[in-house]
């Protein structure tokens, strides 16, 4: 029912987003806390920049060569820096087979915290003061390291 009422106010309040070349879940937010155990997306501004040209979107992420990403359909974009938003639970180790080497059994990164050069995490640490509040905290620290840090080096392929 919640869904079912939803709908109309979240088609006038964020439109069209596979218009974006973003997907939709076939079913409502209720059912999505329902069915997958996950709070639906809550829109900070993101659809405002992709709206304006600020944040590109490309098709589903293939693999990485030592200096491009290659996406679905062969496209392929040069980086200089990587973020992954993984969502609501971790598996780093579905896109990143050394993440077992410092993740425990959930997924988690073990402390004391151990990465290898050039990758930092995001959001891990849990809290009870807000998480989008202590991740965009986070956020903005490690955003100021890796700003002021030298050039990485390549992780090998």
């Amino acid at each position: 029912m919640a869904d079912a009422l939803s709908a109309p106010l979240l088609a006038l309040s964020i439109g069209d987003i596979r218009k974006l070349g973003l997907r939709r879940q076939p079913y409502g937010p209720m059912e999505q806390i329902r069915r997958d155990g996950r709070i639906p997306l809550i829109d900070v501004g993101t659809l405002r920049l992709i709206r304006e040209g600020k944040i590109a979107l490309a098709p589903g992420l293939e693999r990485f060569t030592p200096t491009e990403a290659v996406f679905e359909g062969g496209l392929t974009q040069p980086f200089d820096a990587v973020v992954f938003a993984t969502g609501y639970r971790p598996a780093l180790e579905a896109f990143l087979p050394l993440a077992r080497d410092f993740c425990d059994a959930r997924g988690f990164p073990k402390l004391p915290l151990a990465l290898p050069e050039g990758l930092h995490l995001c959001g891990f640490d849990l809290s009870t003061r807000g998480m989008l509040k202590e991740i965009s905290i986070e956020a903005k620290h490690l955003a100021a390291q890796i700003a002021s840090a030298p050039a990485p080096r390549q992780l090998a392929s």
